[in-house]
């Protein structure tokens, strides 16, 4: 996790990546994809061990801010009607921490997934 210039990693943190985008992909005809979105997004990070109360303590927050998500894949015709499919995804979100003032630090995160899908047509 970096807040502003403090870079920190590890089991003590759980996060949260969220973000609302338009999401574009472009199939060509082999059935590769690829596609990207852009939007407005959000970081949330608690505490991973609970209060004596059983709650997560929240760190703080960040947002809204930029998120931007880029994907790449490929599905294949296993029958007439079913395809399976695979895919890489990647995403990254840049804000400033919530309610903290005009100097708030700025939050940077990101993700990479990689998807299995099903289609059937």
């Amino acid at each position: 996790m970096d807040v502003g210039d403090t870079v920190d990693s590890g089991p003590k943190y759980t996060s949260m990546i969220f973000g609302i985008t338009a999401n574009v992909v472009y199939y060509l005809p082999s059935n590769f994809f690829f596609g990207g979105a852009i939007g407005l997004g959000g970081i949330n990070a608690d505490d991973s061990k609970t209060n004596s109360e059983g709650n997560y303590t929240n760190i703080g927050s960040a947002g809204p801010g930029l998120f931007l998500k880029a994907q790449v894949g490929q599905e294949w015709w296993v029958s007439d009607n079913w395809a399976l499919g695979a895919a890489v995804r990647v995403s990254f979100i840049r804000a400033k921490e919530s309610d903290a003032g005009p100097h708030a630090p700025v939050w940077t995160g990101g993700t990479a997934s990689l998807l299995f899908s099903t289609t059937y047509n």
